[in-house]
């Protein structure tokens, strides 16, 4: 194991991609100031660095049916607003793939 630590990431749009140490580990996602961030586990001697994509839906709108996502957290952007953020973590059509071998 090496050097533990927490590390904010920030969220720069609804839809992003952040690259993070192989095997980070998300703890949570709130607001901070105005934006939108994600706390996470890294070793940070760990060289390989992974893209890993992040969404963020608003109550109500339409759910993609393309990805599989894993939920982190319910965030309020504003008075009114509030965002469900997820992991996008494997494409649909790459899982089928798979199971046709």
């Amino acid at each position: 194991m090496g050097d533990i630590r927490v590390y904010k990431y920030q969220m720069s749009s609804r839809d992003c991609t952040i690259k993070m140490p192989l095997g980070a580990r998300i703890l949570s996602c709130q607001i901070q100031g105005r934006f939108p961030c994600l706390w996470a586990i890294v070793d940070t001697e760990q060289e390989q660095k992974v893209p890993r994509r992040f969404i963020g839906i608003g109550t109500g709108y339409k759910i993609p049916q393309d990805v599989e996502l894993e939920f982190i957290a319910t965030i309020q952007t504003g008075e009114l607003l509030v965002h469900h953020i997820f992991e996008a973590t494997s494409m649909i059509n790459d899982r089928k793939g798979e199971a046709n071998g």
